[in-house]
């Protein structure tokens, strides 16, 4: 097969450009084999190999295995390639550009990184973002040490992400034919990229995926025969990889958000809905109007009005009784609540960023963020225990707002890729 030279080198630094400080499995530069860890099989500097046009994927006599790599990895399987004799699977002209390759790993540079979606998990700050070429990573913030990793990811179109424990899960924002997926990664195993399906026979589309123990739940648009959307939100086992309930919520189209308190799950549409914990029973809130942001504490649900220019109020919601039991008055704009760090967090369109606490029920201002470079759809606030994460715009930039003092600092968010020739 004949490989781009400039595709193959832009991928080969992309697809491993946190491997440094996330090592994987593999081989070193001076080993003669590659390990093919889904397979357990390995490729000897005999058999036949190739790299194909994306660089993410590797073949070996049957054998296929998709990165991301260390750069030793990398280097490792180029060299292999390079040692090819006469299988007629790489061209002279080929070959000699791999091995010009192997022999001379290109230059990196750094681009912003993007952020799409920030949240907080584990104690860390986690952010979904883009390169510049439009490649994947999550980069995982240590807010005692402020040191930053990166992790290269394999799927190519991702909407939202959500963290556990040592797992992550992606999905993707279009709508799925046949089957519809979310990708589990082990971050002790990041080249570990296992496929989970979570609806079969239909089109469908991911709106939104919560871990809870060992169960992900996952809110679905199903597309019917017209072209309509129906929403349903489904319980998946995550030892026995299949949906073990699911409920539909009528009216609904889409899934915006999920949030738990005790006992049960809340989910976003046009409406908020009430599950039980087995997945099988759904119950509307009746707000009177459609509403536009939601999360959820261990005493509150907390929703706000989808009409963002025209409502001011968050409204709280009594989990017992499904009724608003207190508003609050925070101005208009709403674009994001989230709960954390003692204290329910509001943001606004432009910047402002809102405490409100939840024995007063009263809204206080504790930062102005400057968002003009254009912030991202995806959530943009997350909190951990003694700050609120704000991701600002498109130049990567990241605000960390102190929950007692209202400081802010920003940070700035990067990545490195190859330079082509």
């Amino acid at each position: 097969m004949r490989t781009g030279y400039r595709r193959l080198v832009q991928a080969a630094a992309l697809v491993a450009i946190a491997a440094t400080t996330l090592p994987l499995g593999g081989c070193g530069a001076g080993s003669d084999r590659i390990r093919f860890a889904d397979e357990g099989g390995r490729c000897s500097d005999s058999q036949v190999l190739y790299v194909d046009d994306s660089g993410d994927e590797l073949y070996c006599e049957g054998f296929k295995y998709k990165g991301p790599l260390t750069p030793d990895e990398k280097r490792e399987t180029l060299r292999l390639a390079s040692r090819l004799a006469s299988d007629g699977s790489l061209s002279g002209k080929d070959k000699d550009r791999v091995r010009k390759f192997a022999e001379h790993p290109p230059a990196l540079a750094r681009t912003h990184l993007v952020p799409r979606s920030v949240l907080a998990a584990g104690g860390k700050v986690w952010v979904l973002g883009q390169a510049e070429d439009a490649s994947y990573h999550v980069a995982e913030i240590d807010p005692a040490s402020s040191e930053v990793t990166t992790l290269a990811l394999t799927p190519k179109s991702i909407a939202g992400f959500a963290i556990a424990g040592s797992k992550l899960w992606l999905y993707g924002d279009g709508i799925w034919s046949g089957r519809a997926p979310v990708w589990q990664v082990d971050l002790a195993r990041p080249d570990r990229v296992d496929e989970l399906i979570v609806f079969e026979n239909g089109s469908a589309s991911i709106g939104a995926v919560a871990p809870e123990g060992e169960t992900l739940w996952v809110g679905l648009s199903i597309v019917g025969d017209e072209g309509v959307g129906s929403a349903r939100v489904e319980r998946f086992d995550l030892r026995r990889r299949r949906v073990i309930s699911s409920v539909d919520l009528p009216g609904e189209s889409s899934v915006r958000s999920i949030a738990f308190t005790s006992g049960a799950v809340w989910v976003d549409g046009d409406d908020v809905w009430k599950i039980d914990s087995s997945g099988t029973r759904a119950q509307p809130v009746d707000l009177g109007i459609p509403t536009g942001h939601m999360n959820a504490s261990s005493g509150a649900v907390w929703v706000a009005s989808q009409r963002l220019v025209d409502s001011p109020w968050v409204g709280r919601v009594d989990p017992a009784t499904r009724k608003v039991v207190a508003s609050v008055k925070v101005g208009p704009g709403i674009k994001e609540i989230e709960t954390g760090a003692g204290a329910v967090w509001i943001l606004r369109e432009g910047g402002e960023l809102l405490r409100i606490d939840p024995a007063t029920n009263h809204a206080k201002l504790v930062a102005t963020l400057d968002m003009s470079g254009g912030a991202g759809e995806g959530r943009s606030l997350a909190l951990t225990d003694e700050a609120a994460w704000v991701a600002l715009d498109s130049g990567g930039r990241l605000a960390r707002v102190d929950a007692a003092s209202g400081r802010v600092t920003i940070r700035q968010l990067s990545v490195e890729y190859a330079l082509a020739e």
